[in-house]
Order: structure tokens, then sequence, then C-alpha cells
């Protein structure tokens, strides 16, 4: 019918989630960040999901393949599924928040529709808003991984130490790629903020995919 958007095809999904989290373990916020950092090369993109995600990012180091998502929360994945999908030839992360992913868990099912083999997509689980007061989060109580894998993510995996995800986020294998990460709480609130403008940060990066010079 003309105006009609066409049916979206029935695909078959087999959730299957790798790894389980060790008990009482967890990953330092700061230690989770750095191997993000490593795994992308200071030339593959990182989006970093609003608050202290990317605030923390910018204090290890400022690259120009950082994206740090400043409000629109819960919108990093999407951000990223776009990036990823403009440009397949480069591997993008996400650093996202379980709050964030929570407050717009719709973002999976288009990224599992979609299947950018160049998205790695890391959770960061804390079980708390921790930019806005450290308030709980109901991600205890959800299997995001598990979710991420009914959405069509074709590997999904748990890691709760340092090595093992600096492990899974150079490892090859179908993508996107969605790793459950159990981290800590942050103990320190005292971060910089960025002192790039938002669109000057978009600005770089754009020049950076362009594979051009920004002043």
């Amino acid at each position: 019918t003309p105006g009609q958007l066409p049916r979206t095809p029935e695909r078959a999904v087999s959730p299957h989630v790798d790894g389980r989290f060790a008990a009482g373990a967890a990953i330092d916020p700061d230690h989770a960040l750095a191997a993000i950092a490593a795994a992308s090369g200071g030339t593959e993109p990182i989006v970093t999901t609003t608050g202290f995600c990317g605030r923390a990012l910018y204090a290890l180091g400022d690259r120009s393949n950082h994206f740090y998502m400043v409000g629109s929360m819960g919108c990093a994945s999407s951000f990223a599924l776009g990036i990823a999908l403009a440009r397949p030839d480069r591997r993008v992360f996400c650093a996202d928040g379980d709050g964030a992913m929570l407050m717009r868990m719709g973002a999976l099912s288009t990224i599992g529709y979609e299947q950018p083999k160049n998205l790695v997509h890391v959770l960061l689980d804390n079980g708390v808003h921790d930019s806005t007061g450290a308030q709980a989060t109901v991600s205890p109580a959800v299997d995001l991984a598990l979710v991420a894998a009914a959405c069509g993510y074709p590997r999904c995996v748990r890691v709760s130490d340092r090595e093992s995800l600096a492990k899974v986020l150079t490892s090859q294998g179908p993508g996107p790629l969605f790793v459950h990460a159990r981290t800590t709480p942050r103990q320190s609130h005292s971060l910089p903020r960025p002192k790039e403008t938002p669109p000057e940060i978009a600005a770089r990066l754009r020049a950076l995919l362009a594979g051009t010079r920004h002043a």
C-alpha cells in the first residue's frame, strides 16, 4: 500500500551468552575504559554514554577518536550504530552504562536487526546511576546480556575482570559484539569536563573518519 513501510521479515534468533560473572568480582571503571581505549588503537571511534563515563575517558587522555555524549541519555549506542553503518570499514566502540541502556532498551533491537559487524557494544554495569548520586538501577535483576542476545546480537559475553575484558575486545568473531562488563561504582567523583565543545568534538571525529586533518 502506498505510504506504508514494508513489513520487517521474520528472523530466527537463538539467544546465547558466553561467560559467567565471578562471585563478588568487578572491574575498576577506569581500568575498563583504559581497555576500550587500548583496543581502539587511538584511531577507531569510541562513543561514550553521558555522565561520568565520558568524563572519565577524557581524564585518561583525550583523543580525536573519542566522542563524549553530552545529555541524550541512552542514545550512545544509537549514535555508535549510525557510525558503524556509515563506515563499515572502521571498528566502532560504544561504552554504555546500565542506567542508560535500561532507559532506551529498544536500541538493542535495532542494532540486533541491522547487524553491524564492526560494532563493539560494551556495557559498563555498576548497578547505579553514578553521576547523579549513585541511585540504584534495576540491572542486577535483569540479564542484559541475554536481552542483547535475544535482540539478535550474534556474540554476547560476560566479563568481570580486566584481563577477560581486554581479551574479548581484541578477539575476532561475528558482530555486533556485546560485552557485559561488571564494574564497581566510582570511588572518586572528581573528574574534569572536556574543554572542547560538543560541536568541536563532533567536527574532529568527522575529520578523523574522513581521513583529514582537523585544526
